[in-house]
């Protein structure tokens, strides 16, 4: 009896770990592992790894079983069977999908989450020797893949469901000897105190700050997840079409020949993950922009493999679930991911926690957008890329206004094609908060608990009115100009909450998104939310603060856009111990601080720290709030000889005397650097339209590009580096900009 339990024992955990040896023929293999935070010395018989019949090597770490569990490396195993594999960094989660199956594993937690389910395993996933390692056989189970192990070659075979002919489950009714288990060898850890190791992100090159909200929606369009490949040369994955606001709702993803195959896969936390097997990554972005858009917040593409088979990787960050669907073109040049159409069913006054609310109920939960409008006063509330079921719907709400304190009359109606709108007439200053379940939006009005304060849309004024104490004077009122992050802050240097209250107040005009205020201990901000860079103009009388919005190009009469190039994961050219971007960053820190001491010349920069606007953004920029733009380089080239420094421009239609023009810009900054550094004077360079810079194509006022100097070349390079000749760089830019505005006349 006790000889037939102990083998019923032992079967059972062979079928449930997976892999035990039952040969000592295969080869050794020593390791030194690192994981827990410790290293380890690991020795044990070599495991060989079959998917779908085909033999897997050249793994970036060997299999290796821990409590006599198999781990493998999650990325290259599980692409290999056609699954898409993704990886959250910042919760150290693994996301596994195949067909309408999707597993998601934490590394050092023994529950996984099957299809929105917790199921326990044996052993957890770990970082080793900075790879995600998972437990094979669960992972792969979970996922309806059929597992083998041959003990006697000691040979774990893996097949996807389309592909087991060659794969019989294991065999657990077969007793097991002792004398046949023969279990690795883990040693207590060869160094005593913890090894701090950073996991290297494995599997995805994008990180990704949303959380797993343990709902496992599938669109019911992506139930196969990937489309039936055929054989094709590497092609290149060269744009991708972003759809216009009322028009289609596709977005296209363009290659240059034939596509071999595309996986797809909606992750849990809203991550459509697009893989585009025997592919180049040829975008000239990898962080795509998005216009307004109701269903996607931001589109990431990388090169997600390069070994043993190129795969593209294309991650479209969702805001809420959506149907979609995914397909090829017929020529297989083109994958089309459209998002479908939302249904509004029902729009219903009603309360909601003791608030008033408007309820908007659809197929899915609907993505609203709102805005205020102002003389009267109005909140809207926009439905993008949806429908009404049907026109009773419009009147659902239009005679609610007479119950609610907040509006006095409202209309519902398909304002275009793609687009239901709700406007309500305001009874007073109010906001809103926006919540959403499976398929309802709430939107509850929420009283304002500023007081003393009102914005008038006429003028474009914050007035404040003054308080008997005097307390608040334009005097007391310190600025801040964040136009970076489109914020402009006046600061109270006391706590005026008794006085101006907290809170937003909506504004929703052409300049301002809203107005909030906050009070930190001894000081009460007011902060302006900018729809585009602002300047203001304070003035008082005896009653009121005026607080006039006004836009930089009717404050100031000389404006000039500072522009440090490259900047964040683009260094630029690097060469002789130097980045280009941090050169660029400290010449134009030094330029940008001479000016605002200076005070006769507004200056902007598209950066102020190691960032990196995208080129459009930064001419977009410039043409935005500037009369000049200067962007400052350095240069390189193969022969370490070459050095030197020259001036690039661009003539654009606008460049026109008698005014002030990209040339003359140009000739000013080139004869001040070579006067002031004494380098070598490559001369002024005009381009051509096909050969010009991007920054300097597009912008429309007069602007230049600087190349200080080449760090290719070790001589200029060491003068680079110097904290002074940095300093006489910005001391000659700031001499030509002061020198162009005083000799020419700025064209507007």
């Amino acid at each position: 009896m006790t000889k037939k339990i102990s083998q019923f024992f032992i079967s059972t955990l062979l079928f449930s770990a997976l892999f035990i040896t039952a040969v000592k023929a295969a080869p050794y293999i020593n390791l030194n592992l690192t994981y827990d935070g410790t290293a380890h010395k690991y020795n044990a018989e070599k495991v060989y790894l079959k998917i779908n019949g085909n033999d897997v090597s050249n793994l970036p770490m060997e299999p290796v079983i821990l409590n006599s569990t198999t781990l493998v490396p999650a990325k290259e195993v599980f692409e290999s069977l056609g699954a898409v594999v993704d990886w959250k960094n910042d919760t150290k989660e693994v996301y596994i999908g195949y067909n309408d199956n999707i597993v998601v594993l934490k590394i050092d937690d023994k529950k996984a989450n099957v299809n929105g389910n917790s199921v326990e395993m044996l052993v957890a996933p770990k970082i080793i020797n900075n790879k995600t390692m998972i437990p094979a056989k669960f992972a792969a189970e979970s996922i309806h893949c059929t597992v083998n192990w041959d003990a006697k070659n000691r040979i774990v075979s893996i097949a996807s469901p389309d592909d087991n002919s060659d794969v019989k489950p294991v065999d657990t009714d077969l007793p097991v000897l002792q004398d046949d288990i023969n279990q690795p060898t883990v040693t207590t850890p060869i160094v005593t105190t913890p090894v701090i190791t950073t996991p290297v992100d494995t599997t995805t090159p994008t990180v990704d700050n949303t959380t797993f909200q343990g709902d496992n929606k599938i669109s019911k369009d992506v139930s196969q997840n990937q489309i039936k490949p055929e054989v094709n040369p590497l092609t290149d994955i060269v744009s991708v079409e972003i759809p216009t606001i009322g028009g289609s709702n596709a977005y296209k993803i363009n290659a240059s020949s034939k596509i071999t195959s595309v996986s797809k896969l909606l992750l849990p936390d809203n991550r459509l993950v697009i893989d585009i097997v025997n592919s180049n990554m040829a975008l000239p972005k990898s962080n795509i922009e998005i216009p307004q858009s109701p269903f996607v917040s931001a589109i990431r593409a990388a090169q997600n493999q390069v070994e043993p088979t190129k795969v593209t990787r294309i991650v479209f960050d969702l805001k809420a679930y959506s149907e979609f669907s995914v397909d090829l073109s017929p020529d297989r040049k083109t994958i089309s991911v459209e998002f479908k159409k939302n249904v509004i069913t029902s729009i219903g006054f009603g309360i909601k926690d003791g608030r008033e609310g408007i309820l908007i109920s659809g197929l899915i939960a609907p993505n609203v957008s709102i805005s205020y409008l102002t003389n009267p006063d109005r909140m809207v509330m926009d439905v993008p890329y949806a429908e009404l079921q049907n026109p009773s719907v419009a009147n659902l709400i239009n005679t609610a206004g007479v119950d609610s304190n907040y509006f006095s009359a409202s209309r519902v109606a398909q304002f275009d094609a793609s687009t239901v709108r709700i406007a309500l007439d305001l009874k007073k200053q109010t906001f809103a908060k926006v919540t959403s379940t499976n398929t309802t939006t709430t939107v509850l009005f929420i009283d304002p608990t500023y007081k003393n304060l009102r914005y008038d849309s006429a003028s474009k004024q914050l007035i404040i009115t003054k308080d008997n104490s005097q307390l608040i004077g334009a005097k007391n009122i310190a600025e801040t100009d964040l136009y970076l992050e489109k914020k402009y802050n006046f600061t109270l240097p006391f706590n005026a909450s008794n006085i101006l209250g907290y809170g937003d107040i909506a504004v929703g005009d052409n300049y301002i998104d809203t107005i909030s205020i906050q009070n930190y201990q001894n000081n009460t901000i007011i902060t302006v939310n900018e729809k585009s860079i602002l300047a203001f103009n304070i003035t008082e009388d005896n009653n009121y603060i005026y607080i006039k919005a006004l836009l930089p190009k009717e404050k100031y009469g000389k404006i000039v856009v500072i522009d440090p190039g490259h900047g964040a994961k683009d260094n630029g050219t690097q060469h002789n111990g130097l980045l280009e971007k941090d050169v660029n960053l400290d010449i134009a820190l030094k330029l940008y601080s001479q000016l605002q001491n200076d005070g006769s010349v507004k200056v902007y920069a598209t950066r102020l720290t190691d960032v990196k606007p995208e080129l459009d953004e930064r001419a977009a920029f410039a043409n935005g709030v500037g009369d000049v733009f200067i962007s400052i380089h350095q240069n390189s080239n193969d022969n370490e000889k070459i050095n030197g420094t020259e001036v690039y421009f661009y003539k654009h239609p606008t460049d026109v005397e008698p005014y002030l023009t990209s040339k003359k810009v140009a000739t000013a900054v080139q004869a001040n650097l070579i006067a002031t550094l004494a380098s070598n004077d490559r001369k002024v360079k005009e381009q051509t339209l096909k050969e010009s810079y991007a920054v300097l194509r597009n912008t429309t006022i007069p602007a230049v590009l600087i190349e200080v100097g080449f760090v290719s070349n070790k001589e200029e390079a060491a003068k680079l580096a110097a904290d002074d000749y940095r300093q006489k760089t910005a001391d000659a830019i700031y001499r030509s900009i002061i020198e162009i505005f005083t000799k020419n006349t700025i064209k507007r």
